[in-house]
């Protein structure tokens, strides 16, 4: 196993040994709901309504609210994994949404205002996930840039997509078992 590089190795020490934290303020959290099967999360474009795709059908979330908005349980349903397009459901109406899940996917990962998530496997095979603030990034420490880095509480199972939502005022954690909601404050 090739060894850390000795530039990166203060930064991987700092990212391992922060400890466990929810997102710091303005981020607060609206929802955890255990959703079994967990496939693919959405968006719809400008908006902060978010399509949930599992092996029991799909749902639709209000994620400035945590409400669940819409659910059909049917198995069948549109859904191109070439392009990543899956037909909305409820609030969604029958619109294509963009997704991201196991077959890949481009949700956003920083707000416009310069909040970003980053998904480090620093343990393999474990994956971390990590909140910045604008003008910070996940290895500053390490470069003598600002770094300030919150560590995201662990994904109890297989990691599907983390992502802001196109307003910037929400943020999702999507596993095989689990989506969290949260909601910016300001």
């Amino acid at each position: 196993m090739p060894e850390i590089p000795e530039h990166l190795a203060g930064a991987y020490r700092h990212l391992i040994g922060l400890p466990e934290a929810p997102p710091p303020p303005p981020w607060r959290q609206l929802r955890a709901c255990g959703v079994g099967g967990l496939t693919d999360v959405g968006f719809l474009d400008s908006t902060d309504m978010l399509l949930v795709m599992s092996h029991d059908g799909r749902g639709v979330f209000d994620c400035l609210t945590g409400e669940r908005l819409a659910r059909d349980r049917s198995r069948e349903f549109e859904f191109d994994t070439a392009n990543l397009l899956a037909r909305g459901i409820g609030a969604l109406g029958d619109r294509l949404i963009r997704t991201a899940g196991p077959y890949g996917g481009g949700l956003a990962v920083q707000t416009a205002d310069g909040w970003r998530l980053e998904r480090l496997t620093l343990v393999w095979p474990h994956d971390y996930l990590f909140l910045t603030p604008p003008g910070h990034h996940v290895l500053g420490a390490a470069f003598n840039k600002p770094g300030d880095v919150t560590r995201l509480p662990a994904m109890i199972s297989e990691w599907r997509a983390s992502a802001f939502s196109p307003t910037g005022k929400a943020m999702v954690v999507a596993t095989s078992s689990q989506l969290d909601i949260y909601r910016r404050d300001a």
